[in-house]
């Protein structure tokens, strides 16, 4: 991997990182349309937009179903 690869690599994990935020604020659309408009194709977006949701819900499902401590 060249340089100019790893710098690309980088600037695309932190435009996902930003996503990943507006998607907690604002909802999967504007964080999927936030990501296409800075080159990130659609496949990408969905894979790691739906990904995050789905760990996001077992995480929570999780903390309902413990038992509270005695």
């Amino acid at each position: 991997m060249d340089t100019k690869d790893r710098r690309q690599d980088y600037d695309s994990a932190e435009k996902i990182k930003q996503a990943l935020q507006m998607q907690e604020a604002f909802g999967f659309d504007v964080a999927q349309r936030f990501l296409k408009l800075r080159g990130i194709g659609d496949e990408v977006a969905q894979r790691t937009l739906i990904g995050k949701y789905e760990q996001r819900q077992r995480e929570r499902r999780d903390l309902a179903n413990r038992p509270a401590a005695a």
